[in-house]
C-alpha cells in the first residue's frame, strides 16, 4: 500500500523585473514574481524546528546531552514539547542512541541545569520553545507560557534571555 503524501510548499525567492525604456526612463513593465518550492513530505515524518539562535547555547551541551535533547525534540508531543523520561524511556532512549542508561540520565541533568528542560511532574519534561518547537507555530506562545511556570534548573532563564535583544548565551553561561 501506497503511502500518501502531503504537499508542503514555500516561497524561497521574489524576484523583480523592470523593463526600462533607455532613452526616457519609463518604466514599461513591472513583473514581480516568486519562486515556489514545493516538496512532498510523508505525512509521518517527523520533525523539530531548529532556531538559528540557539546553535550558540547548544555549543554549551556536551555530546551526550545534544543527542538526548534532539532524540528528545523529535520524539515529544507535538505542540507539547513534553516528554516522559522515566526508567522506562531512559532505556528505550538509550536503546535507540546506542548509550547507556546512565549517560542518558547524566544528559537530562545537564539539560535541566541548563534550561533546555523543565520538570512538570515525577520524570515528565517540557522542552523549551525557545530552543527547539515542534508544531503548529501559533501554538508556541501558549508553550511559552506553560514553560516559564515552571521552575528552572538553571542560575539563568533561556525563555527572559532569548527576549532580550542583545542576548548572548557565552556571556550569560557563567552566572
Amino acid at each position: 500500500m501506497a503511502k500518501s503524501l502531503k504537499r508542503h510548499s514555500t516561497v524561497r525567492a521574489k524576484t523583480r523585473t523592470l523593463l526600462v525604456n533607455p532613452e526616457t526612463s519609463e518604466v514599461l513593465s513591472d513583473n514581480t514574481e516568486s519562486e515556489l518550492l514545493t516538496r512532498y513530505i510523508n505525512g509521518n515524518d517527523k520533525f523539530v524546528l531548529f532556531f538559528k539562535r540557539t546553535i550558540s547555547s547548544l555549543r554549551e551541551l556536551d555530546k551526550m546531552a545534544y543527542l538526548v535533547i534532539m532524540h528528545f525534540a523529535i520524539n515529544c508531543e507535538e505542540n507539547e514539547m513534553r516528554f516522559v523520561a522515566n526508567k522506562y524511556y531512559n532505556n528505550q532512549t538509550a536503546m535507540a542512541l546506542n548509550i547507556s542508561i546512565g549517560t542518558v540520565s547524566n544528559a537530562i541533568q545537564s539539560l535541566y541545569k541548563n534550561d533546555f528542560i523543565r520538570r512538570v511532574g515525577n520524570g515528565v519534561y517540557l522542552i523549551n520553545p525557545a530552543v527547539f518547537w515542534k508544531g503548529s507555530m501559533t501554538k508556541r506562545p501558549e508553550a511559552f507560557d506553560r514553560y516559564t511556570q515552571h521552575k528552572t534548573g538553571s542560575k539563568i532563564d533561556l525563555v527572559k534571555a532569548f527576549e532580550e535583544d542583545d542576548f548572548n548565551p557565552l556571556t550569560h553561561a557563567n552566572i
